[in-house]
């Protein structure tokens, strides 16, 4: 089950209070997803692991927090009022804002994160559009990330991000340069699977349980 406990949150940027709900402890039932998306119930609790303030459209896991790095011009750039002014889902709207102040320091690996949960979030509102362009920008994120890191895991999940926006051709790329590096067996078998589901063009969602 989980247990949830509500507070009252002050915005770091502005000041302003609001009821937030802070996640105590989930469960999960389920294999997650091949990008680490969790089942339910912990996915179910995605809502309650970013924050946004609507005075001044501050958004962060915490807004009583301040992103490192972070100005308070960055939230009356034109880019970031478009995405505030966007008719979307409100929890994935919350996690691009997050993601755009991420990358405007540099965070790269966080901002393709959250991103990606905006991905997740607009999957489970069946907006396959928005969740695709949200995933294009977690990879671009990602790599920028990638480029001066070396992350097996992360790699890994950047093969099924490429595979579900149909990128078929830099995901096999991508998943044959891990393996050609030596992974265990069982990243072996996710890697394999996912060179499978590109050569069928499969692009829907799959989880670890499918791995044999």
């Amino acid at each position: 089950m989980t247990r949830l406990d509500q507070r009252i949150q002050k915005c770091v940027v502005c000041g302003t209070e609001k009821k937030v709900i802070d996640i105590m402890s989930t469960s999960s039932f389920g294999p997650m997803d091949l990008d680490t998306r969790p089942p339910m119930m912990a996915r179910s609790t995605l809502i309650n692991q970013i924050q946004y303030c609507e005075n001044c459209h501050y958004s962060n896991n915490n807004i009583s927090s301040k992103i490192r790095g972070f100005n308070k011009v960055m939230l009356a750039s034109k880019e970031y009022l478009d995405i505030v002014n966007k008719d979307i889902n409100k929890t994935a709207k919350a996690f691009i804002l997050s993601g755009q102040l991420k990358s405007n320091v540099y965070d790269y690996k966080d901002a393709g994160f959250q991103y990606l949960k905006a991905a997740w979030v607009f999957d489970d509102v069946f907006d396959y559009k928005n969740a695709k362009d949200a995933r294009k920008k977690s990879l671009e994120y990602f790599n920028l990330y990638l480029k001066d890191n070396y992350d097996q895991n992360l790699s890994i999940m950047c093969v099924d991000i490429y595979r579900r926006i149909s990128d078929f051709k830099n995901a096999i790329s991508l998943a044959n340069n891990i393996l050609s590096k030596g992974v265990k067996e069982f990243l072996e078998k996710i890697l394999n699977f996912q060179i499978e589901l590109c050569n069928n063009k499969d692009i829907e969602c799959h989880t670890v349980g499918e791995i044999e």
